[in-house]
């Protein structure tokens, strides 16, 4: 994953805080942090705290278990911009069912909340390809009841008529550890399919996925992204396909507002 590097600020048992400076290879043709980039700074932060709490993917490896990330919502107000620097906050908040969620605030220098977001992850039998209980296998995980966005990420509708539809191969750099596409190569394939004139005159304030299959090299996806809304604030619906067995691999929703002057 291609990330700044992090230095930890301050670290409990429950809660793990960094700082990012958004690099000149991390920022859109807006000049701000673009959303691949916080969506990477969130896996960089979620990785590195799982790690010094003992239950990341190098302690679960043993077990023949891991992490898949299986829901996101992440909500934007603002991007920095070049060398302005991101504080991060994360936190495991609890369990529901086979989901263990994480959540995230972002703050600006000046310490405005710039962005939140929650996530939904699973463990996952290695061998078995299913997921397991996370509170048997992993009794000890912490948790703090708080969250950045009180969601129980419902169901996402998908596309029916689509305005855009674009093909994309999976490529071997988007691939993670797990030997599959990482999670925020799915959110690109999202993006390469939003019409320009909402790339264009649009901020991107808010994005949730739900990823239903894996996607490995040499995969092809089809990316298919539908208008729902066109007053003021536009909602698009996305979805991904895997060509070569139609499957669905991720359903997605974005929110973009209208930026002055368009």
């Amino acid at each position: 994953m291609a990330v700044s590097s992090t230095q930890p600020l301050q670290e409990d048992r429950l809660y793990y805080e960094t700082d990012f400076r958004v690099r000149s290879y991390e920022v859109d043709p807006t000049g701000r942090v673009s959303i691949i980039s916080i969506q990477n700074y969130l896996q960089e932060a979620a990785s590195e705290h799982a790690l010094r709490l003992g239950f990341a993917i190098q302690h679960l490896a043993p077990k023949g278990l891991t992490w898949v990330l299986s829901r996101f919502h992440t909500q934007m107000v603002d991007y920095p911009g070049w060398r302005e620097t991101l504080h991060l906050r994360t936190w495991p908040s609890g369990n529901r069912g086979f989901f263990s969620m994480r959540d995230f605030l972002l703050t600006d220098a000046s310490g405005r909340i710039v962005g939140r977001s929650s996530t939904a992850w699973l463990l996952l039998d290695v061998r078995r390809r299913r997921p397991v209980p996370v509170e048997k296998h992993l009794p000890d995980l912490p948790f703090q009841p708080e969250r950045a966005i009180d969601t129980d990420f419902p169901s996402l509708p998908a596309p029916q008529q689509p305005d855009q539809t674009c093909e994309l191969p999976v490529r071997f750099r988007d691939l993670d550890v797990n030997g599959h596409a990482n999670n925020v190569a799915f959110v690109e394939w999202c993006l390469d399919a939003v019409p320009d004139e909402i790339r264009h005159s649009c901020m991107l304030t808010e994005l949730e996925m739900h990823y239903r299959a894996e996607a490995g090299l040499g995969d092809r996806i089809i990316s298919e992204a539908e208008v729902i809304s066109r007053k003021g604030k536009r909602i698009l619906l996305h979805k991904l396909i895997k060509t070569a067995d139609e499957k669905i691999v991720a359903l997605a929703r974005s929110h973009w507002q209208s930026i002055e002057g368009h």
